[in-house]
C-alpha cells in the first residue's frame, strides 16, 4: 500500500503511449525480428561454467489457442540468459543445477495476486450524459463490480465528432474479489457485470444500450502469467524481494517483480535496463 501510495498520487506524471501500450512491445519486436519465438514455454534451464541451455515446448498455435498436443521440444544454447517470466511460471520450470535457496524461497513464497476485468460494449455513451457526465476516470461501488472505468478518448472535448458508442471496463477487481469472478464462466461474468452497471446507471438504460458484446480477462487463469503480479504480503518485501533479482551463475533475472514497481510497465522496463547492463558488464 505504501508503494501504491507513492506511485498513485495527484502530482504524479504519467505518459501514455499513443496507439496503445502494445506499441512498445511491437516496436521492440520489429527491432529483434525473427529472433522472437511466440507460443513457446520454457520448461528447463541448464547451465555449466561455459554456457546456458534453455529447453522450451510449444503448446499453443499462432492465435494463442491450445493445440492439444505439444510440438517438438526445442533447445536454445547461449553464453548467458535473462529469465523474465513471472515467478509463478518459474515454479513449473526445472533448474539444473538448482536455484539458490534464497531464490527458491522467493519463487515459491512470493504472493501472486489475482486480477480480473470484464469489458462491455454499448451503443451510446449514456454515462457521459445527464447527472453522471463521466468522461474518462471511473467510479467504485460496493457491488461485485467494484471498480468501473470509462473511455477518455474520442469524446466531444477532443474537438471531433461525438462517437456513437464505446466500451466500458465494467468490472475491475483484485485479490479475493477477483477470485470470485474467476469461479464464473465468461458468460456469467458478462451477465453479472451488466447487472452491476445497472445498479449504478439504471436497469432500463444499461440493458437497452448494451450491444450484447462482452469480454473478460482473468490473469490468474492466463497460461503465461499465472496471476496478475507479484504483490508482496507483509514481511515479504524485506525478506524475499532482493533474491528475485540476484544473478545465478550465467543467468540473470528481469521482470516487474524484480523491482519496487510490480504490476507496472515502468517496473518491467527498469528491470530490462538493469539486466542488460549486468550482462554487458561481464561481456
Amino acid at each position: 500500500m505504501l508503494v501504491d501510495h507513492a506511485l498513485i498520487r495527484p502530482d504524479a506524471t504519467y505518459w501514455e503511449l499513443e496507439g496503445g501500450t502494445a506499441t512498445l512491445t511491437d516496436a521492440l519486436t520489429t527491432e529483434l525480428g525473427p529472433v522472437i519465438q511466440m507460443g513457446r514455454q520454457m520448461t528447463r534451464r541448464e547451465q555449466t561454467s561455459t554456457g546456458v541451455r534453455i529447453t522450451t515446448v510449444g503448446e499453443y498455435d499462432q492465435d494463442d489457442v491450445p493445440s492439444g498436443v505439444p510440438d517438438s521440444t526445442q533447445t536454445i544454447d547461449a553464453d548467458y540468459a535473462v529469465i523474465a517470466i513471472p515467478l509463478s511460471a518459474m515454479r513449473f520450470c526445472e533448474f539444473e543445477p538448482a536455484l539458490s535457496y534464497t531464490k527458491r524461497r522467493a519463487v515459491t513464497a512470493t504472493h501472486q495476486d489475482a486480477a480480473t476485468k470484464v469489458l462491455l460494449e454499448f451503443k451510446t455513451r449514456f454515462w457521459e450524459e445527464g447527472e453522471h457526465g463521466f468522461r474518462g476516470g471511473g467510479c467504485v461501488t460496493d457491488n461485485p463490480n467494484r471498480f468501473m472505468y470509462f473511455p477518455s478518448h474520442n469524446d466531444a472535448s477532443d474537438g471531433g465528432e461525438q462517437p456513437s458508442g464505446g466500451v466500458v471496463l465494467a468490472s475491475y477487481s483484485w485479490s479475493d474479489d477477483a477470485m470470485r469472478w474467476d469461479s464464473l464462466t465468461p458468460d456469467q461474468r458478462v451477465d453479472h457485470a451488466l447487472h452491476g452497471m445497472a445498479d449504478v446507471f439504471g436497469t432500463d438504460t444499461v440493458l437497452q444500450e448494451f450491444t450484447g458484446v462482452g469480454l473478460s480477462q482473468s490473469w490468474m487463469q492466463a497460461h503465461y502469467a499465472l496471476g496478475e503480479a507479484a504483490i508482496p504480503m507483509p514481511g515479504q518485501l524485506s525478506e524475499l524481494h532482493h533474491a528475485t533479482r540476484t544473478v545465478e551463475g550465467r543467468v540473470h533475472f528481469a521482470g516487474d517483480h524484480t523491482t519496487l514497481k510490480p504490476a507496472w510497465i515502468a517496473g518491467a522496463v527498469e528491470s530490462a535496463v538493469r539486466a542488460a547492463l549486468e550482462v554487458q558488464a561481464r561481456t
